[in-house]
């Protein structure tokens, strides 16, 4: 998530979202195919820099996060 934005009334309005990927419900998960493919098969990314989600069309969202660390200098001899 880039970015959130918020209506007059302080509501969620639209979600900033990079790195956007999405699959098509025909390639789901199914009780005859637990795992549904690997995961490269089933996603794939969106074209563009940013994707603009506005809040009131939201029926679902996954979010994956990284969380990302320093590395630690090594001590000098």
């Amino acid at each position: 998530m880039d970015d959130i934005f918020f209506d007059s009334d302080g509501n969620l309005d639209r979600l900033i979202l990079q790195s956007v990927a999405r699959r098509p419900l025909s390639v789901d998960k199914t009780a005859a195919s637990p795992e549904g493919g690997a995961n490269e098969e089933r996603f794939y990314d969106i074209d563009g820099d940013s994707f603009v989600l506005r809040y009131q069309d939201v029926k679902t969202l996954n979010v994956q996060y990284v969380k990302l660390t320093t590395a630690e200098s090594a001590p000098e001899a």
